[in-house]
């Protein structure tokens, strides 16, 4: 699988959009993905990325980087092969997830940030870093 980094700018965006500090993993986010079924193997992907990078933790215990505590249950075995296994959990976003949500929110930062979607997440979130140091640094007159 590729990284969409319109599906990561949904999932961050889901906390920047909310007025609580955290949301409700199942009606918040995962109702509101915008791709449904094939047992939201995409949604998983895109989430689990996420947790790895430290951009999610719990909201009950600020726990990061464990899926276990993020709702991700696991693979369920079923008769026709394997579901993914989510409970409801509320989840906030970090203060590193929410500078990468901020630089994504950004239409000139998230154009070229969707050019890199084949590379790997960390290089994305350096280079969305200095995207929007750069994007700060000319807003602020700083250069031209």
């Amino acid at each position: 699988m590729e990284i969409n980094v319109e599906h990561v700018k949904y999932i961050l965006s889901t906390f920047l959009e909310g007025d609580k500090m955290y949301v409700d993993l199942l009606p918040d986010i995962v109702e509101n993905y915008p791709i449904q079924g094939d047992g939201n193997h995409d949604f998983i992907f895109h989430y689990l990325m996420l947790i790895e990078q430290g951009f999610i933790a719990s909201a009950a215990t600020c726990e990061r980087y464990r899926p276990s505590s993020l709702g991700y249950l696991g693979l369920e075995r079923m008769v026709d092969g394997y579901e993914i296994g989510l409970g409801n959990t509320q989840v906030r976003i970090t203060k590193e997830g929410y500078e990468f949500a901020k630089a994504l929110s950004k239409p000139t930062i998230y154009d070229r940030m969707q050019e890199l979607s084949s590379e790997p997440i960390s290089v994305m979130v350096d280079i969305g870093k200095e995207l929007m140091v750069g994007y700060l640094k000319q807003k602020c007159g700083i250069i031209s």
